[in-house]
C-alpha cells in the first residue's frame, strides 16, 4: 500500500509504502452501488439529484446512490445479504431512523472475530479497497502515471485520468448560473484490470475503516482492519471513516489509488458512495 516518494502529489505522512498482507480472496462489486440497486432493496433514494450545491448525485438509475452516511451503507450490506441467505457482517446499535432516512446509530461491531471472516456482503477494509483499484499495478492509477506537475491542490486536464475517471475537469455543469459537479452513471469509462469500474472519481467511497490522520506507518501489517471501531457518541460527527477513490468534483491527485481522505461516519454529503465485497469461499 501506499505510493513511492517520486509519486506527484502523495502525500508524505499519510501514504506512506507498506508491506500489507491480505489473507483472503474476496470478490467486489464491479460498479459503485447504483441508485437502481438500492431502491430496488426497498430504501428510499437519498442522493440529491436537483438544487444548489457544489455537487451534485446524478438522476439516472445507473447513477451511484449518493449522499449516503457510513451507517447507511453498513445496514444496506447487511440487507443485502440477508436477502441472499447470507449472514450480516455487522450488528448496528442503538439506531433510530432507517437507512437513506435518518439513520443514526450509536456504534457498529462486526459480526464474530474478524469482518474477513464473515461470509455475507461487507464494505471493504482500506488494505482490500486500495489492493482490488490498483489491480496489480504500482502507477500512480491502474491506466499509468498522471502527468500533471506542480501545484496539486487545483483543477487540471490529465490525459490519463479522462480514460477511466470522472473528476473536476470533466464533470462540471451550470445549474441556475452556479459552476457544480455532477456524478455520471457507472461503468461508463474503461475498467481496471480486474474489471472494475470508477475505481477513481465518481462517487467517493467508504471503507470500514477509521481513519489515522498519521497514516499507517511503515512496519508490515497482515489483514489490517479486521475490527470494526465503534462511534463514541451518537450522532459521533468526530468518529472518521476512510474514503478512497476522489470524487466528481475532486482535483486528480485524490483520484490516486493511495490518497487517503476522511469523512465523519453520520456525514450526509452529495456525490460520496460505496461498493461492497464478500469474502471468497
Amino acid at each position: 500500500m501506499g505510493s513511492p516518494k517520486c509519486e506527484w502529489g502523495r502525500g508524505r505522512d499519510t501514504e506512506p509504502e507498506n508491506e500489507t498482507t491480505l489473507t483472503h480472496d474476496f470478490w467486489m462489486q464491479q460498479t459503485e452501488v447504483t441508485q437502481a440497486q438500492w431502491t430496488g432493496a426497498g430504501l428510499p433514494n437519498p442522493s440529491v439529484t436537483s438544487g444548489e450545491g457544489i455537487v451534485l448525485d446524478c438522476a439516472e438509475p445507473s447513477c451511484p446512490v449518493g449522499n449516503v452516511t457510513w451507517y447507511d451503507a453498513i445496514a444496506y450490506a447487511n440487507r443485502l445479504s440477508e436477502s441472499k441467505g447470507l449472514s450480516a457482517c455487522y450488528s448496528l446499535n442503538g439506531c433510530t431512523g432507517a437507512p437513506g432516512a435518518g439513520l443514526v446509530c450509536t456504534g457498529v461491531t462486526q459480526v464474530g472475530s474478524s469482518v474477513y471472516e464473515c461470509p455475507g456482503y461487507r464494505l471493504p477494509t482500506e488494505a482490500e479497497w486500495e489492493y482490488a483499484a490498483r489491480a496489480g499495478t504500482r502507477t500512480a492509477t491502474y491506466a499509468g502515471d498522471l502527468s500533471l506537475t506542480g501545484d496539486s491542490s487545483r483543477c487540471a486536464d490529465d490525459p490519463t485520468l479522462n480514460l477511466i475517471a470522472w473528476y473536476c475537469w470533466n464533470t462540471r455543469v451550470w445549474v441556475g448560473g452556479v459552476d457544480t459537479y455532477s456524478t455520471h452513471p457507472v461503468a461508463k469509462l474503461e475498467r481496471n484490470q480486474w474489471g472494475l469500474y470508477d475505481m477513481s472519481g465518481n462517487a467517493a467511497e467508504r471503507t470500514s475503516d477509521t481513519t489515522y490522520g498519521a497514516g499507517y506507518g511503515t512496519a508490515p501489517r497482515v489483514d489490517p482492519g479486521a475490527t470494526i471501531a465503534t462511534a463514541r457518541t451518537a450522532p459521533d460527527t468526530y468518529q472518521q471513516g476512510s474514503t478512497r477513490g476522489g470524487f466528481a468534483f475532486g482535483y486528480p491527485v485524490l483520484a490516486r489509488p493511495a490518497y487517503p481522505f476522511s469523512m465523519s461516519r453520520h456525514e450526509h454529503i452529495q456525490g460520496r458512495g460505496f461498493r461492497l465485497v464478500r469474502t471468497a469461499r
